[in-house]
């Protein structure tokens, strides 16, 4: 069996990419009698630096590539046919996500990308739009950047299936908010996607109010936050202290987290930029389309 794992040190061997054995050892502590090292290359081990270390069983690597996301969309375009512009990600999880995952025991990201794929953009979104106007909102917001992204999605990133396995793996009941699936990826991003639609308010959801109090939290509003998707509930008023979710022990921790540690005035002046971007006018128009313009060639 060969393992992976990572470490830090300032006893770093130059360019050979190789730890000190007293390192390596402090770092792995042997469990049997005997401690055996193979001689592998720095790209073998998948050695980085700290802000790079992030391999497959951390969320943060559970993306898939925005090619992948124009396959997926061409596939459903098949399973679906004539129908396909009112299927909406509920669909397609049911006819192609479950099945993969249950075929390979795995996400769907990490069925396609099995060493993981970074991510780059966390998006946050409704289940209930509409697939194909989800993919035409991403392909909008990058449609000027040279180098497409790899995009977070959660029903791709984690092993879709029936509510008590999807409970298991986001461990809310045992865990704090900022260890799940959820607000690891996003810590591990560099942007931040809000895809709205016309279906649903986005933010009428209390896993998309967490993700926006993290985002918040970890510096992406208002300068690394781009908008995507129709400003259909651009007048909506609702506060985020009336999110909606299907399991109401989400709901109750999640405001908990709100209340306690962060400021629901600040999230629903959040929510009202989110709902407005695109209103001629709007603060947020300005801010986001600057973001956008900054960042188009990378």
């Amino acid at each position: 069996v060969r393992y992976r794992f990572e470490m830090y040190s300032d006893n770093f061997m130059g360019e050979s990419g190789l730890f000190p054995l007293e390192d390596l050892q402090a770092a792995v502590p042997p469990t049997g009698d005997i401690w055996h090292l193979e001689n592998f290359t720095a790209d073998e081990m998948s050695i980085t630096s700290k802000d790079e270390q992030c391999f497959s069983d951390d969320p943060c690597m559970w993306a898939i590539s925005y090619q992948q996301l124009l396959e997926i969309n061409d596939q459903a375009m098949n399973v679906f046919l004539d129908d396909f512009k009112s299927k909406t990600m509920r669909d397609l999880n049911k006819e192609i996500i479950i099945p993969m995952c249950q075929r390979t025991k795995k996400s769907y990201a990490l069925s396609k990308n099995t060493e993981g794929l970074k991510t780059e953009v966390f998006v946050s979104h409704s289940w209930d739009e509409p697939f194909g106007a989800f993919v035409d909102s991403i392909k909008e917001a990058f449609h000027h950047k040279l180098r497409k992204p790899n995009l977070w999605i959660c029903a791709f990133g984690l092993v879709q299936g029936s509510p008590k396995e999807i409970k298991a793996q986001l461990g809310v009941g045992e865990i704090s908010l900022d260890q799940s699936p959820f607000v690891k990826a996003l810590k591990g991003a560099t942007t931040y996607l809000v895809v709205r639609n016309s279906n649903t308010d986005l933010c009428d959801r209390i896993w998309c109010i967490c993700e926006i109090m993290y985002a918040k939290k970890f510096d992406f509003i208002p300068n690394y936050t781009l908008v995507a998707g129709p400003n259909t509930f651009a007048d909506t008023n609702n506060s985020c202290l009336n999110a909606q979710a299907t399991d109401l022990n989400d709901k109750e921790k999640i405001l908990m987290e709100l209340l306690n540690n962060h400021s629901f005035v600040e999230v629903d002046k959040y929510i009202k930029e989110f709902r407005s971007f695109g209103v001629s006018g709007s603060a947020v128009s300005e801010k986001t389309a600057a973001k956008i313009k900054s960042t188009e060639v990378v």
